[in-house]
């Protein structure tokens, strides 16, 4: 394992499982809702060639994460990563912005599907270890987040 996988895993429980643990589905719920229009806004205001990279990367990782959330809802972990969940090159910002919103519109309707299942249920992140559904929907939200301020 690499030593920046290492850390990670590391900090997992204090960046990612303590404070997702210490909210309810609602709380998730809208600080992926507010968090949402927040990155809409910076999506469509960035115009750099290097940010259709990382706006197609932050799908990606919505997109690939709420596959591994299905596995509490019973289906089959798939031991994947992002890059297949990735919408096509070459779309414009605007249109990556719709991918976005309609990504994280499918993320809302995950988190009412999850919110009435036991807690406890670890699903495997790649990089950072088992994850509680918690977990997931916390680590989404800040992925996407940190990533789009990074958009010029």
């Amino acid at each position: 394992m690499k030593l920046r996988d290492q850390v990670m895993r590391l900090g997992v429980p204090w960046f990612v499982e303590v404070p997702a643990s210490r909210r309810s589905y609602v709380q998730l719920y809208r600080a992926l809702e507010q968090s949402g229009s927040q990155i809409v806004a910076r999506i469509r205001k960035s115009r750099s060639s290097l940010a259709e990279k990382t706006i197609r990367h932050i799908i990606g990782i919505e997109r690939w994460g709420q596959r591994r959330l299905r596995v509490a809802l019973s289906e089959p972990l798939l031991m994947d990563g992002h890059h297949p969940y990735k919408p096509p090159e070459g779309l414009t910002h605007d249109r990556l912005a719709e991918e976005f919103q309609a990504t994280r519109q499918q993320t809302l309707a995950l988190v009412k599907r999850l919110e009435d299942l036991p807690v406890g249920e670890k699903i495997p992140h790649n990089s950072l270890g088992p994850l509680s559904v918690k977990g997931w929907l916390f680590y989404l939200n800040l992925h996407a987040d940190l990533e789009s301020r990074r958009l010029r």
